[in-house]
């Protein structure tokens, strides 16, 4: 999802694929954006009986982001309706 986003930016922006990745990755508390293995294995969790006591929560799988107050105050959440979702 997140590559097919950064696709259709690039097509409407110009800007280059490498450069997006690099200003995602700078804003992202752990230096990087996730991979889908770890969506998933959040996934696998909540779905085993590990997570059998866990309710009414919100598990932010995001590396940080919500928590980085830069991101947040720069970010220019307009892409999210031009259907740049990511």
């Amino acid at each position: 999802m997140l590559h097919h986003a950064v696709e259709q930016f690039v097509a409407e922006t110009g800007t280059a694929a490498d450069e997006v990745y690099r200003s995602l990755d700078a804003v992202q508390p752990m230096g990087r954006v996730g991979k889908a293995e770890e969506i998933a294995q959040s996934i696998a969790f909540l779905l085993s009986h590990e997570s059998s006591f866990t309710t009414g929560t919100l598990f932010a799988v995001d590396g940080g982001i919500r928590a980085n107050e830069r991101f947040l105050n720069n970010f220019s959440f307009n892409c999210l309706h031009d259907g740049f979702g990511f």
